[in-house]
């Protein structure tokens, strides 16, 4: 991409419009420049100052193309506000002057080297990009058709599954009723894990002890924290008492064993993660951020509960005889 190193940053535009002389205007002082005007180019705003005859206007639009790239345009808005810029219109559309900025070096003309982010990537380790080693300074464009973003953090851990519920011993009882002792109720399942830290956009790693200047005409978000892991199941019942085993004779019955106990209750859900940082490795750099400001991305969302343990298992059965009266005698 080509970058404006003269003193003249000529961008000629062929707009219909109702056809004025040339005029050279007296150096503005800047108030807005907003970089996205209509998605035609850089419009600049002064408060007070020369108009074209018959535009009416204060403020001058300049159709973005390769002399007036994405690095131009952010690298004004965060160098020329407040400053003044001399302007050469010749025609105007809607009260708007349509023209070219002329000595625009002499505000912004940085040294370093010049880099614009692939608009088809999603995240960047500028280090696979541009050798960190070429040079001291760096000029890293993100345009206004790129988003980066970072990974969503990892889903936690499920959690642990809950203990198993007591057994109760035997219990006997008289005749075939069944007996009493449940099995003890299933532990509570551990609570899910909590989600991983969202990724980063950029990676820095590589530029210790250099400077780098993002221009962030597009989107750079930290990625998502990741969603809380889901709750433990609930521990299974414990297995019921079994049933009476006793008595001596010629008639039997079976006695039934005692029911399982009740499920733990399944544990609760795990935290979502935290977003992480959009620019990563950036502690050594000597780092400067321009344009659009740097988005967060969301915490993670919770996870599920888990689910409630199964029941225990019923205890045995048993048996109790006795001797027909009869049989007695």
């Amino acid at each position: 991409m080509k970058f404006i190193t003269l003193l003249v940053a000529a961008l000629f535009i062929s707009i219909s419009g109702v056809s004025q002389g040339d005029a050279t205007l007296s150096a503005q002082k800047i108030t807005a420049i907003d970089t996205t005007w209509d998605g035609l180019g850089i419009v600049f705003t002064f408060r007070e100052g020369e108009k074209l005859e018959g535009c009416n206007s204060n403020q001058v639009l300049i159709k973005e193309g390769p002399q007036l790239d994405g690095i131009l345009a952010i690298g004004m808005s965060a160098h020329f506000a407040n400053r003044k810029v001399q302007f050469r219109v010749h025609s105007c559309s809607d009260g708007m002057m349509l023209g070219k900025a002329i000595s625009l070096s002499n505000y912004y003309n940085p040294p370093g080297t010049r880099f614009t982010i692939p608009s088809n990537l999603t995240k960047v380790t500028l280090a696979s990009l541009i050798d960190p080693n070429s040079a001291g300074v760096f000029i890293i464009t993100v345009d206004h058709i790129t988003t980066l973003r970072g990974a969503v953090g990892e889903t936690g851990t499920t959690g642990a599954t809950g203990p198993t519920g007591s057994n109760n011993g035997t219990r006997i009882r008289t005749g075939n009723s069944r007996a009493t002792g449940r099995g003890g109720v299933g532990g509570v399942g551990l609570k899910g894990g909590t989600g991983g830290t969202g990724g980063w956009a950029i990676d820095l790693a590589g530029f210790s002890g250099k400077k780098v200047t993002i221009l962030n005409i597009g989107s750079i978000i930290s990625g998502q924290g990741g969603m809380g892991g889901k709750g433990g199941t609930g521990g299974t019942g414990g297995r019921g008492a079994q049933g009476s085993k006793g008595g001596v004779g010629d008639r039997c019955v079976g006695t039934l064993g005692g029911y399982g106990g009740t499920g733990g209750k399944g544990g609760p859900a795990g935290n979502g993660g935290i977003a992480g940082e959009a620019i990563a490795n950036s502690e050594d750099v000597e780092l400067v951020l321009a344009g659009n400001s740097i988005l967060s991305g969301q915490i993670g969302n919770m996870g599920t509960s888990g689910n409630v343990g199964t029941t225990g298992a019923v205890g045995p059965n048993g048996y109790y005889c006795w001797y027909t009266p009869q049989d007695q005698k």
